[in-house]
């Protein structure tokens, strides 16, 4: 019976044994399921060189640049001066206040809302920095005498506005 006992203690302890490592068997394959995946090395995104950045970054946007009466900082009399109504003709001087020629020819006048192009200057043509005296920026057009009349002059992307009184 000693004998009996000693298969049983033996068994009990083999059997313990084998459940022990089955357990722990398990538990790994847990571990090692295929939904769960050890986390990535992240990388930061190589940045561009100085150069690129900067060629990124320079964006040139063509707007025209608007002087009018209210909103200019510098000289009230920059674009135009000299302005105005003589004989009922609107004259004054126009300066090129931009970097490259101005074309006088290209030049829009609204009087009142009527619109008016070429008008008659000494030089149609203004290298920057120039000016020239107009002697007629509406033409035929008969400006108001009881009222202010409003002018405006649109040229290479600035833009003019102010109210002139015509005496008779």
């Amino acid at each position: 019976m000693k004998k009996y006992m000693a298969i049983i203690a033996l068994l009990i302890i083999v059997g313990l044994i084998l459940i022990i490592i089955g357990c722990s068997q398990k538990e790994t394959e847990e571990i090692q399921t295929p939904g769960i995946q050890e986390p990535e090395q992240i990388v930061p995104p190589e940045l561009p060189s100085p150069q690129e950045q900067q060629v990124q970054e320079t964006v040139i946007i063509d707007e025209p640049v608007v002087v009018t009466e209210s909103s200019r900082e510098e000289p009230p009399n920059t674009l135009l001066t000299e302005l105005r109504c003589v004989d009922n003709k609107i004259e004054g001087v126009v300066t090129n206040v931009d970097d490259e020629t101005m074309d006088l020819s290209d030049a829009i006048v609204y009087i009142n809302g009527i619109l008016k192009r070429n008008p008659e200057c000494d030089a149609m043509v203004l290298n920057p920095g120039n000016s020239t005296f107009c002697t007629n920026f509406i033409g035929n057009i008969k400006p108001s005498n009881t009222k202010g009349n409003k002018f405006l002059l649109r040229i290479s992307g600035y833009q003019w506005e102010e109210i002139i009184s015509c005496p008779e």
